[in-house]
């Protein structure tokens, strides 16, 4: 089987970047061909579709990401309370203040990038609090990462339906970063989904 590659550009809707895109007169569609591409890969931090469909051009969806979520997912109220302060903080950050509440705002942000209808969403393996970004001091190895992030995926998998593949993105945080193939293997025999 012979795959294509296709050329795409990230593309998040925000209203400075849609009228930049306009001022060249052109529309993101004739713009996106102007440059060679077949389409983009949008971003949908969101929990409700946007006003007006990318459905023409996205091929791919990132979903939503929140680098530190492995508090939130384990209710580590010890953890929570160091970087945020208050409750107001917290749904600032995770939409809510109560593991169940941040899992249902997965599911509506899968079923919210769905409606783009494209061929696969990209879904983060990564866990990095907000002293770590710049300590390198990490808490958590990435077997422990990748262990949670898995039942995490596995916990709202339902909402993807069997035609939509669901690419694992690495960062260098810890997590998936590829540099341990044991991790690697250990995360897919977990996850229960096609990916």
């Amino acid at each position: 089987m012979r795959c294509k590659t296709k050329h795409l550009c990230n593309y998040c809707f925000m209203p400075g970047q849609e009228k930049a895109i306009l001022k060249t007169g052109k529309t993101l569609e004739q713009f996106v061909a102007g440059l060679g591409l077949d389409g983009i890969e949008l971003l949908v931090y969101r929990n409700v579709p946007y006003f007006e469909s990318f459905e023409h051009l996205a091929v791919g969806v990132h979903l939503n990401y929140w680098p530190m979520w492995l508090a939130m997912y384990r209710n580590d109220k010890e953890v929570l309370s160091r970087f945020f302060t208050s409750k107001d903080a917290l749904k600032d950050y995770y939409g809510t203040t109560y593991c169940m509440g941040w899992l249902r705002n997965i599911r509506d942000n899968i079923k919210a990038a769905l409606v783009e209808n494209p061929e696969y969403l990209v879904w983060h393996v990564a866990e990095c609090t907000f002293e770590e970004v710049f300590t390198f001091k990490f808490e958590h190895s990435d077997m422990d990462v990748v262990t949670a992030a898995a039942a995490v995926f596995n916990r709202v998998a339902d909402e993807v339906p069997e035609d939509v593949l669901v690419l694992f993105e690495n960062l260098w945080w810890p997590g998936l970063r590829l540099t341990e193939p044991a991790v690697v293997r250990a995360f897919f025999e977990k996850i229960k989904h096609k990916t």
